[in-house]
């Protein structure tokens, strides 16, 4: 039998990225990972770091460290509730989630491409000892902090500041070349959000055999990028050359909304 349990990838993002910064800051760090648990708080995910972050001010429950509570079994559900959801399972839950495994296509990197992407839902797979992690495709984000709107507001943003450089550098002797080139970082911003959107779809459907050419091409659009950022820089168009060569992890893409909504 398996059970499935239901978390939102914000949350379990945040905790993944404090983990992952957390290696490396003694000899005594373990290995970067998310643990699950259950008990009377629900049943929940955490960082393995010695340091953890502290609980927001709105997390429900007891936990005096942040933590992402399963959908199915939130803070406070009883014993009862989660022995009848688990039913085979061992409680307590005590399994650790390595985020640097599997090699070549870490839970981490798995995470963070399903953020980008516009994805919402970790899902936790449980089947006696065995634990599989999969990222939900569930696009809309109702009330989530990076909402469909939010994300398309943010988008419109990063649109209006990359014109107001634009009229800012009219002036300049070479502005036509430094429009050209902020024309292509435009460009080479969508190429890169609509190749994650392709990227987490295939995985969705358990193909990975495009992996390398994947990595090729979005290390080929960021490669480009720092070349145009250094042109930018020389031409005395600082601002865009910072922002052509920074900020990657955040591309949004204006097309997602046209796209149909998935479940996850």
């Amino acid at each position: 039998m398996t059970t499935q349990l239901t978390f939102d990838l914000d949350t379990v993002c945040q905790l993944a990225e404090h983990a992952a910064a957390a290696t490396g800051t003694g000899t005594s760090q373990p290995r970067p990972a998310l643990l699950l648990h259950s008990g009377s708080n629900g049943i929940w995910l955490t960082s393995n770091a010695a340091h953890p972050q502290p609980a927001p001010a709105d997390q429900p429950g007891t936990l005096d460290h942040r933590a992402a509570f399963a959908a199915e079994c939130p803070s406070g559900s009883s014993w009862l509730d989660q022995a009848t959801l688990l039913r085979a399972e061992l409680i307590p839950l005590t399994h650790v989630l390595p985020l640097d495994e599997p090699t070549g296509r870490s839970l981490l990197d798995q995470l963070r491409a399903g953020d980008q992407a516009g994805a919402t839902t970790v899902r936790v797979l449980l089947s006696g000892a065995s634990v599989a992690i999969a990222v939900g495709r569930r696009r809309r984000r109702p009330t989530a902090r990076r909402d469909e709107a939010a994300t398309t507001r943010r988008a419109d943003q990063q649109h209006a500041d990359w014109r107001r450089l634009l009229r800012q550098y009219r002036p300049l002797p070479r502005y036509p070349r430094i429009s050209e080139l902020m024309t292509r970082i435009e460009r080479l911003r969508e190429d890169n959000a609509r190749l994650h959107d392709a990227n987490l779809t295939l995985i969705g459907f358990g193909i990975v055999a495009h992996r390398d050419e994947y990595l090729a091409r979005t290390a080929a659009i960021h490669d480009e990028a720092q070349t145009i950022g250094a042109a930018l820089q020389r031409l005395g168009a600082h601002a865009a050359a910072q922002l052509a060569r920074h900020g990657w992890t955040m591309t949004l893409s204006r097309h997602r909304g046209s796209m149909h909504t998935t479940g996850g």
